[in-house]
């Protein structure tokens, strides 16, 4: 990428504009983000990019950081801060919702993944390159109507009879004390660098860092600038060369216990779907969580759908389908594919 002659103009995350030609006019295709090109002619290329949700992947939350009581739509901003992003939309309902726990470091995209699940929300992200997290579409609305092109394969998804969600309840101790020395093993120069340390499961416990001392060197070395997480801290440092240093750190301590809760679906024999252990997940969002995963494994029906309808659909919709039976079929859009040189048809995946 980045490259220079006639191709100088293709950088890195540039922003493309998909349209596409419909009539006398143009439709809206999506934003996407540059990440890779290839040209088969001097004056052609072929480009690869990825949604705005392909750019928290490429985007790490420096620090986990503990969350007690805050609204979703707080921590969401919080992580589309963290990866530069602005184009996006929360629905106010989330405001609502207050969460409690560790948000994990590293690719933006993981948190947000387990602040949806924790909240019930869904992410979408429109033609007109929005990030839109809110919850699924009502099926108790009225669905749009699809015009399908031949009759739908359907399938039945397998029966899930229950679901396990692990639940999580943390106390934090009330005054600060000292957690223990450690040394540091990043190499030190004489420049002023930033420097992130992970100390989970390195103590004898979880802790909510607030601050570092330094202890020990071996040639002149000063600290500066600490920032404290969850387990976790960043702090500049410059030492002569070849210098090392420890750190004294000193924090909370936090009490973290984890049960499980099995939610019943059906009474028929089926699959047991256990949740992954996502920190933000307590006993006050634990409703929600549960309503929304029972909504989500109730749903079995399973279709895929070519329509004419593609330049008016987006992911997420709920529409209504003929199957070549007397009553149509209705389901939330989960994926949907427009071959845009077959004028806007369209292959949706609906599930219902």
């Amino acid at each position: 990428l980045n490259p220079t002659g006639v191709y100088r103009h293709l950088r890195e995350e540039q922003e493309l504009v998909l349209e596409f030609v419909e009539g006398n006019g143009l439709q809206p295709g999506g934003i996407y983000y540059l990440t890779g090109w290839q040209s088969a002619a001097s004056a052609q290329a072929t480009l690869s990019g990825v949604t705005v949700i392909g750019l928290l992947d490429r985007r790490s939350l420096p620090l986990s950081v503990y969350y007690a009581s805050v609204p979703a739509d707080h921590v969401l901003r919080d992580i589309f801060a963290a990866a530069g992003v602005s184009n996006y939309s929360i629905d106010q309902s989330l405001s609502q919702i207050l969460l409690t726990g560790p948000l994990p470091s590293g690719s933006c995209r993981i948190p947000l993944q387990q602040v949806c699940i924790s909240c019930g929300a869904t992410v979408t992200v429109g033609r007109d390159g929005v990030l839109t997290i809110a919850p699924p579409i009502d099926p108790a609305g009225s669905p749009a109507l699809v015009d399908t092109m031949g009759e739908p394969d359907i399938s039945q998804a397998e029966l899930v009879s229950a679901i396990e969600i692990p639940v999580n309840q943390y106390t934090i101790a009330e005054e600060e004390a000292e957690i223990a020395a450690v040394p540091v093993t990043d190499i030190v120069t004489d420049d002023w660098e930033t420097y992130t340390m992970d100390v989970t499961g390195k103590l004898n416990g979880n802790y909510l860092i607030t601050r570092a001392e330094l202890i020990s060197t071996s040639g002149r070395c000063t600290i500066r600038n600490v920032t404290g997480g969850y387990n976790c801290l960043r702090y500049d440092a410059a030492a002569e060369p070849g210098g090392s240093l420890s750190l004294r750190l000193y924090g909370l301590s936090v009490a973290a216990t984890t049960t499980i809760t099995t939610v019943s679906i059906s009474d028929k024999p089926g699959t047991v779907v256990r949740l992954d252990n996502i920190p933000l997940i307590t006993r006050d969002n634990l409703s929600i969580v549960r309503d929304s995963l029972v909504n989500y494994y109730s749903r079995r029906l399973q279709a895929t759908v070519t329509t004419i309808n593609g330049a008016r659909l987006h992911a997420g919709d709920y529409v209504q389908y003929t199957t070549g039976l007397t009553t149509p079929a209705s389901g939330n859009i989960t994926r949907l594919s427009i071959d845009m040189g077959a004028g806007f048809v369209a292959e949706a995946e609906v599930l219902g």
